[in-house]
């Protein structure tokens, strides 16, 4: 019976499946779900010009990094998403990363812009952070675009944590701008929209003090 049982006589299960990773990017949903404020300055999304032929692995290069509020239209730029890994027992090979883009609005039809793989070590051993980019030619028409980095992983411990976004502003003035705002619905029911303006950044981290460690 229960009361009778000898945990000596249990056999503990250690198989490596049963490690499962947990990649991740800087998620606005995934941070808002848990009541922080966020930005949409994505630090794990960065934009570059365009040097030579696709490296879908090579990380960002500061000398080629544009600022995202200002792109010129119908021009091609690497799109280069940093991702981490939550666990430190599970790696990721070949992880799956799509990249897409939408108009300025909540709601709206998604088109891809192209997939990439990626190998991502644990939390804090090689290969981690890793990096996945794509190639993508602005559009023609002036205005504001969302990009959208999302992690594919059949295992994945936290699955909420996955989508990644930044905002860009595509051949228009920073400021003064005038934007047009879509709103749609891809849901059978009625929804509920509401609008908030938020302004929030992340701040530069201090300087460590050496004797504060």
């Amino acid at each position: 019976n229960e009361k009778a049982r000898n945990p000596a006589d249990c056999t503990p299960v250690k198989r490596p499946e049963f490690n499962r990773p947990d990649p991740l990017i800087y998620s606005q949903s995934f941070l808002m779900s848990l009541g922080f404020a966020v930005t949409w300055d994505n630090p794990d999304i960065t934009l570059q010009k365009v040097v030579g032929p696709l490296d879908q692995n090579a990380p960002p290069d500061p000398a080629l990094t544009v600022p995202s509020s200002s792109l010129e239209a119908d021009t091609e730029y690497d799109v280069v998403a940093r991702i981490w890994n939550g666990s430190t027992s599970a790696p990721v090979v070949g992880l799956g990363v799509k990249f897409t883009q939408h108009g300025f609005g909540i709601g709206v039809a998604q088109q891809a812009i192209g997939n990439a793989t990626a190998n991502l070590g644990v939390k804090g051993g090689a290969g981690c952070p890793a990096y996945a980019r794509t190639r993508w030619k602005t559009p023609k028409k002036k205005g504001h675009y969302c990009l959208q980095v999302l992690l594919e992983w059949f295992d994945d411990l936290n699955p909420a944590n996955n989508l990644g976004q930044e905002n860009t502003n595509v051949g228009i003035a920073q400021s003064p701008a005038k934007f047009t705002f879509a709103l749609g619905n891809q849901q059978r029911e009625r929804q509920t929209i509401r609008f908030e303006a938020d302004t929030f950044a992340i701040a530069q981290p201090g300087v460590c003090d050496i004797e504060d460690i």
